[in-house]
């Protein structure tokens, strides 16, 4: 992470401003603030938020030992709202609320728009409601057609309240619009501090891109949209349609093919599979001859029928919902630990994300293949080892990498202290309040730089002061140096910043490791006992199977989520440098060369359209197979590292080495941020204080941190103790 800051402070940093040339004797209090957090677990408390209703509507909000109670207002579901931090594009059409009464018992397969709507107490005649789909489905058409450029001011109608506790009609009512309105789709969105709902309907923009490269363009698309509204399983049923053609134009030249192929691609999430037939004969009525197209196929997956094929297996009964709340244990840990106590597999447990090792977290998690009554009875040696289980309930899905909406923090800092700069000397100062509260309003309303945090990245700095970081294996990854990646996951991470942080019994492993001739034999007995060590036990075991000559065989015995890690951690630090540089070079100026998210699309920015993106909709990619680079500066600085790395992603080297990528928002924003003075030096100063805020999926507390402090430097060796206290 660099010095760049969503608002930069009016002077210079003191770390900076002491190691430059500048002699005299200004002083000045910095908007710097220091303090200490993790001093114990319980100061860092993480809540998992989960996914959005339609995905899971079993699930409770925020995950707590006893979640199923709790009745908390539901979050938002578009992608747009579940962008990191980024205002809803388009323009709100406001409607009378129409208040949709409870009928959790009725039927609600088939059921008709008009009937869902008739079941409630509206304002606004149900009639007038659909006239507004309607009207939304025909904009959509003309776009199709070509006869629009845009969506305008119809890009998103909000029309329905309903309350709380109609889940049956909501899902009813998503259901008929994917059915009926192929080109709309519908979100459920917060209303109010009634905890009721408000339905959304928007033009999809899910496969837009391709209209220009379809020779019917409305025709063949309305065609998929059905297709990937109606599901697999819908699919694959008699009379159901087993693929979708898409005529392409005649003078679409050979090259802008594989456009096609990636837009479908990314519209399905990687659910379709696509090829291309160069002379396909389509009849165009009964009376002519079939004439000679260029055709794309499209078909669901392989890989998707697998997937839909070991949910259906599954029961509603095998699929059990919990919550685990763990202390200082680390993820891969946490999940052996449940394996043994409740005598599954790996693959029956289902997590969302990675939680934090230094702090109490709270997460959902699913298994299948396990009763209720198991999970009772493992609840006691769980707790034995570190985690606390909740009560269970029956759902009819399984949760996976990805699925959760994002966290909820609660995070005490102590110490707080004010840094100064006086006569050349650096120093530290109460904490005022207004200062602080300064710096609150800041994040509230700017948000802070999106960097990735030192739990993906690793600690910066040379590897004899912080040793082997994630990143430093990923990038031996996708070397496809796999004799170097497992040889640095041995080494380990055995210090950081100077100080150990391994255990006796580790570092005899580690040392073991080191010996030359290395005995895989000796290795292995030297391992530590007990949950330390997963990783290195398992691919230890694979070099024993497969032979020392086969690292990359060894580390494909560890799961993939386990594998892939390592190359994320590299494509963060990547993405780490390059928004500094982005920030550095052109500010919070959206510029010619940018990527934007424009609705779910990445969009290169000419110069003549700076002006209608905002600052935050510019993403950075997080560099692989299948993503854009930004045509400025900044396409430079990630062309440099890679080449000083040596990755060039060959289409020779295997998957490990080939990630697809992705893209992140540079800024992101936090929602419900507030902070309670829990210990006060003065009545105009504070000393310790708790913040509690949201943040979606990917997005981290520290990075947040660094920005509400506006600190630059790790501070643990440049103040005194005596400045300090």
């Amino acid at each position: 992470m660099g010095d760049v800051f969503v608002t930069a402070p009016p002077h210079d940093f003191p770390s900076s401003y002491l190691s430059s040339k500048q002699q005299g004797d200004a002083s000045f209090d910095s908007w710097e603030i220091l303090g200490s957090i993790k001093t114990t677990a319980e100061d860092f408390v993480v809540r998992e938020i989960a996914c959005d209703e339609k995905k899971h509507p079993d699930a409770p909000r925020i995950a707590d030992l006893n979640p199923f109670t709790c009745n908390a207002p539901a979050i938002p579901t578009s992608a747009t709202e579940k962008g990191q931090g980024l205002e809803h594009i388009g323009k709100e059409c406001h409607k009378s609320p129409i208040i949709v009464k409870d009928d959790s018992s009725a039927s609600t397969d088939e059921r008709s728009l008009n009937q869902i709507l008739s079941d409630c107490a509206f304002q606004v005649p149900p009639s007038e409601t659909i006239q507004e789909i309607d009207n939304l489905h025909n904009a959509a058409v003309e776009l199709l057609r070509g006869t629009s450029e845009d969506c305008g001011d119809v890009i998103d109608i909000t029309f329905l309240e309903v309350n709380e506790a109609s889940v049956s009609l909501r899902g009813a009512f998503h259901k008929a619009i994917r059915r009926d309105y192929p080109l709309l789709q519908s979100d459920t969105k917060p209303a109010g501090p009634d905890n009721s709902r408000r339905l959304s309907v928007s033009i999809s923009t899910r496969f837009l891109a391709l209209r220009s490269f379809l020779d019917n363009p409305q025709e063949d698309l309305i065609k998929l949209y059905r297709y990937f509204n109606r599901g697999y399983e819908a699919s694959i049923k008699d009379g159901g349609e087993e693929r979708v053609l898409l005529r392409l134009r005649k003078d679409l030249p050979r090259e802008d093919r594989r456009i096609v192929h990636e837009a479908i691609q990314k519209g399905s999430h990687g659910m379709f599979q696509t090829f291309t037939i160069p002379d396909y004969k389509m009849h165009v009525d009964d009376t002519k001859e079939p004439i000679t197209v260029v055709v794309v196929v499209v078909q669901w997956s392989r890989q998707t029928a697998r997937k839909r094929k070991r949910v259906q297996r599954n029961s509603p009964e095998s699929n059990l919902l919990f919550v685990v709340r763990k202390r200082g244990k680390e993820h891969l840990a946490t999940i052996q630990t449940l394996v043994r106590a409740l005598r599954c597999r790996q693959a029956d447990i289902g997590l969302a994300g990675i939680k934090d090792m230094h702090a109490v977290t709270y997460q959902f998690c699913t298994v299948s293949n396990v009763s209720s009554n198991q999970l009772k009875q493992a609840a006691e040696s769980l707790s034995k080892n570190g985690i606390d289980i909740g009560p269970s309930k029956e759902v009819p899905w399984r949760l996976s990498k990805g699925d959760l909406y994002g966290n909820h923090f609660q995070i005490t800092i102590r110490d707080l202290r004010r840094v100064t700069v006086a006569n050349n000397q650096e120093g530290t100062k109460a904490l005022d309040i207004t200062h602080f509260q300064m710096m609150v309003d800041r994040i509230r309303n700017q948000g802070f730089v999106n960097f990735f945090g030192e739990q993906r990245v690793g600690v910066a700095g040379t590897a004899s002061i912080v040793g082997v970081r994630s990143f430093d294996i990923g990038r031996a990854m996708l070397q496809c140096d796999f004799i170097k990646a497992v040889d640095l996951l041995m080494t380990g991470r055995r210090v950081t910043r100077g100080d150990d942080v391994e255990n006796d019994e580790v570092v005899r492993f580690r040392q073991e490791w080191q010996n030359i001739p290395r005995d895989l034999n000796k290795c292995w007995k030297a391992l530590p006992k007990g949950n330390k060590l997963l990783r290195e036990q398992t691919v230890l075991q694979g070099l024993k199977r497969y032979g020392s000559d086969k690292p990359l065989e060894a580390l494909r015995c560890l799961h993939h989520n386990e594998r892939t890690f390592w190359v994320s951690a590299y494509q963060s630090y990547l993405w780490n440098i390059a928004a500094t540089e982005r920030l550095r070079v052109y500010g919070m100026n959206v510029v010619q060369g940018d990527l934007v998210d424009e609705g779910g699309h990445i969009k290169v920015v000419d110069e003549k359209d700076t002006n209608k993106f905002s600052i935050y909709q510019v993403v950075l990619p997080l560099v692989g197979t299948s993503t854009l680079f930004p045509q400025n500066a900044v396409r430079f600085k990630y062309e440099k590292i890679l080449t000083g790395d040596g990755i060039s992603f060959s289409k020779t080297a295997p998957s490990e080495s080939l990630p697809k990528g992705g893209y992140r928002h540079v800024l992101a924003k936090c929602d419900d941020l507030a902070f309670e003075i829990r210990e006060n030096d003065t009545d105009k100063s504070i000393r310790v204080v708790t913040l509690s805020f949201e943040l979606p999926r990917g997005c981290y507390a520290t990075s947040l941190l660094r920005e509400l402090m506006v600190t630059t430097v790790d501070r643990t060796f440049s103040l005194s103790a005596s400045q300090r206290d």
